[in-house]
This record gives structure tokens, sequence and C-alpha cells, in this order.
């Protein structure tokens, strides 16, 4: 159920930061899948040992080293009111529409968006729409575009860490993210991924500046600019740089780079075949917490889940549930973790999530293995 066609497309958890407009992975393909197909691929949000280099031709990347903890996926599906969108729904409840034109996709729609460090799960739409990179593009090509994101929900849905930000009396609040993006195919080389695989590649470099604002209203009232007296530091103005490697032997998407604030990469998505999904796992809703790689030697990362915002204690225990160490993390949504656990002796350990309360919401198993 795949047709012929150059189209590039750009996933989402939508999140500004974490999973944002800037860090999704763009898949660029021949073989675009129809509705009703699934596209997997994994996220490493901790890859401390690639790098990024300079512009130009005839470059090298070694990402062999990516670890991802479990599988994730897009499932492609049909618009029931307009033959020309189609709707990729995520295995986290992410759902995001495209219009086709021409050669490219334009983004139309997210239900959930990342706002600085605070995800906002509301309908967001823009007028403009933002078109996604495309598979024609060449060496030194570039390309500009901006589009204008908004939505509007009731004062009492509003971010509980944004609550003490807004005014008393207010009714509803309206939040608007304006992209301004630069797309320019600045490298080309080999690059070297897990298990060996190894692509003629050439590198998109995507440039995201954000300008946000916010509105408050009172009931039968007019909406208000609030943005300079709010000081919600989520609403500051961002710049967000990526990188996607495009395949030159299939036109496909191999994996996409987010770069932090100092240039180094902060998260890495990288597709799977869809002939190697099943050899991994996918991550249900219910989870709330992944501890990988489980065994593990020296580092355990820790993927929190689906969380509400707010403060939770990771607590670690022996086989008999004798208390051994805590850490305490402050978390707006999924998040990922590293803990040195070198100190800690060959064999079994319990691992236990609470809330702020006190109240434990999951307690599973971690194996430590020494050379």
């Amino acid at each position: 159920m795949l047709r012929s066609t150059y189209l590039v497309i750009l996933f989402f958890s939508l999140a500004f930061h974490e999973t944002s407009l800037a860090q999704l992975p763009f898949v660029v393909s021949q073989a675009f899948p129809d509705p009703g197909d699934t596209i997997f691929y994994q996220v490493d949000e901790l890859p401390k040992r690639i790098s990024i280099s300079a512009p130009g031709r005839n470059q090298f990347w070694n990402f062999g080293s990516l670890l991802g903890p479990y599988l994730q996926y897009q499932v492609i599906q049909s618009s029931s009111d307009r033959n020309d969108i189609m709707h990729f729904a995520g295995d986290q409840g992410s759902k995001n529409s495209f219009s086709e034109e021409a050669t490219t996709l334009i983004l139309r729609s997210a239900n959930s968006l990342k706002v600085g460090k605070t995800e906002i799960k509301a309908q967001w739409t823009t007028n403009e729409g933002l078109p996604m990179p495309s598979a024609d593009m060449d060496y030194q090509d570039n390309h500009e575009f901006s589009a204008l994101f908004q939505t509007a929900l009731p004062a009492d849905a509003a971010p509980t860490n944004w609550k003490p930000y807004l005014a008393n009396g207010i009714d509803s609040i309206r939040i608007s993210i304006l992209v301004d993006r630069k797309m320019e195919v600045d490298a080309t080389g080999m690059l070297f991924l897990i298990n060996g695989y190894r692509q003629e590649s050439e590198r998109f470099r995507v440039e995201d500046n954000l300008t946000k604002k916010i509105w408050t209203k009172k009931e039968n009232g007019d909406w208000q600019d609030v943005t300079s007296l709010t000081r919600i530091p989520d609403l500051q103005p961002e710049q967000r740089i990526s990188y996607h490697f495009v395949s030159l032997e299939t036109a496909g998407n191999i994996c996409s780079v987010l770069l932090d604030e100092n240039g180094s990469p902060q998260q890495v998505t990288f597709v799977i075949p869809k002939e190697q999904s099943g050899y991994y796992k996918t991550a249900a809703n219910s989870q709330w917490l992944l501890a990988y790689p489980n065994p593990a030697l020296s580092y355990v990362r820790f993927k929190f889940l689906d969380l509400s915002p707010g403060e939770y204690t990771l607590k670690f225990y022996d086989v008999f549930m004798r208390g051994l160490f805590e850490k305490k993390y402050q978390v707006s949504g999924n998040e990922t973790v590293e803990i040195n656990i070198s100190h800690l002796e060959k064999g079994p350990y319990v691992y236990s999530l609470q809330d702020k309360t006190g109240k434990k919401i999951t307690t599973k198993r971690l194996i430590v293995i020494k050379p």
C-alpha cells in the first residue's frame, strides 16, 4: 500500500524542546506510506558519543553508539472530512495532520506542542501551514518559511506552573508560536548507524526561531496581549537547530538530530526498517517509567512516560526492599535522566517511582552486571 512519490514529513510527539518542530524526524521516501501503513523509529535522548561535523562534502558521521529504549511508531490515517488531509497518530497519543501539495507535505495541525519545557495538550492549528523539506533538494539548496501556530483553552486548563503568572479572574488563555524556519542541505557524506548499517547521505540543517505570545480574556471580555506582563519562562524566544540525514541511495530518512543550546546533540531519532520492528518492544502508556539498558553495567537511563507535571522521587532498594538511595526530579512531560550505578554490586535491585504525596506509582526490577 505504498505509492511512489517524493514527499517529506515531520513527525511529532510535538513538543518544543523535547519533541518539537525542530527535532522530530523528517521522513523522506520514494515509497511514501498510505493510510493504514506504519512507520517505526527509536529515540536516543542522551546521545553523548556522537558529534556533528562542519558543512561540506565527503563528511563522516559515526552514530553506531545510539541507544533507544523501546520502539515508537506513527500510524498513517486518512481524513474523514478532507481528501487532501492525512493524520499521523503516534503511540503516545500524538495526532498531527498534513496536507499534500505537489511533492511536499504541509503541517496543518497538532494535538500537542511543548512550549519551552511545558507540554500543552490542545488542538494547535496554523493558517499558513509549515512546509516540510523536499526530497529533491540538492547540496547547498536552501529555503525559508514562516508559520503561526495557535491554540486556546480555559484558564483552569492552563499548565500548573503557569498559573502563578496569570491574573485572577481570567476565563481563557490563547497561545501563539511563530515559527521562522530556514532549511539548507549543508553536507554530504557517509553515515554509520547501529548494527553496522551505513548509507551515503545528505544532511539537512534546519533552524527554527520561535516567537511566543499569550493572550488572556475575562468572561464576555476582549482578548488582551499579556506576554510582556506574565514573565512565564516558557514564553521566552527560542532557537532550535536540528539535522536530518537522508540516504542518497534510497531517498529515505535515516535519522534526525536535535542540538541543545551549546550545539551538542541532545536527541537522535532513527528510523527502524519495518522488517526489524519485531525485534523491539513498544511502550504502553501505563508503563510510566522505563529503565534501559537493563541489565545495566555502570549507568542506567530512566525514561519518564506520560506523567503529570510535578515532583517525583525515584527510589532504589535491595531485594529485601531496604532503601539504598533516592533521586528527586521535577518532571514536566516525557523526559530521560541518567544515573551512575557503578557503586552497586552485581545482582538484582528494585526501583520505584513516587509522586510528591508519597504515592507509589510503579515498582520494577533492575539487574546490575559486572565485567
